[in-house]
């Protein structure tokens, strides 16, 4: 009797902990890779192409004080960083990623155009005014949020294509935020 009640307990201690761990692998998974848990903002949160949970999270490390994550969530419920990228010298930190979004074909026996949605985001702390483009420096086809909190702000691009090459890689945000003069040299 006494052996089947410790092996209930110990089950029960089992379970307690993994469902501990899995509740903390996020902050878990920032602390091993080196990242802050104490100072992060979610961006975006979704799924990829595999319907496995991700984020895209701006944190700080000791090295850097802006950057920015793309961590993935497995079907066990355990989170890892997919990659990461710190800010550079300017202090703008930049990360992109790409899912499919449609396959369209008119008969079942031509070849399918697959189409991407393509994401860029701009994070950085050196604002000097309200972010803002004038009109014709973003192509027609992108959609822009911009998110601005005083001097730090973050851009999201957002566009649909047809290929390897992300349409947004042409944008240069950093050249057209000087040039617009909202950012501190």
């Amino acid at each position: 009797m006494k052996r089947i009640h410790l092996v209930i307990l110990a089950i029960l201690i089992l379970v307690f902990v993994l469902i501990t761990i899995t509740k903390g692998s996020f902050s878990i998974t920032l602390w091993r890779a080196g990242f802050s848990s104490a100072n992060i903002q979610t961006l975006v949160r979704s799924f990829d192409d595999n319907g496995n949970e991700i984020k895209i999270i701006k944190t700080n490390s000791k090295k850097n004080d802006i950057v920015l994550a793309y961590l993935i969530k497995n079907k066990f419920g355990f989170w890892k960083v997919g990659y990461f990228t710190p800010s550079s010298s300017n202090n703008l930190a930049v990360i992109e990623w790409m899912r499919w979004s449609t396959v369209r074909r008119f008969k079942a026996d031509e070849n399918p155009l697959f189409e991407a949605e393509y994401h860029k985001i701009y994070y950085g702390n050196n604002a000097i005014k309200r972010i803002e483009f004038l009109p014709g420096q973003i192509p027609e086809n992108v959609a822009v949020s911009i998110w601005q909190a005083g001097k730090e702000y973050y851009i999201h691009l957002i566009c649909f294509g047809t290929g390897d090459a992300s349409p947004l890689n042409s944008i240069n945000i950093p050249s057209l935020l000087l040039k617009n003069k909202c950012l501190a040299n």
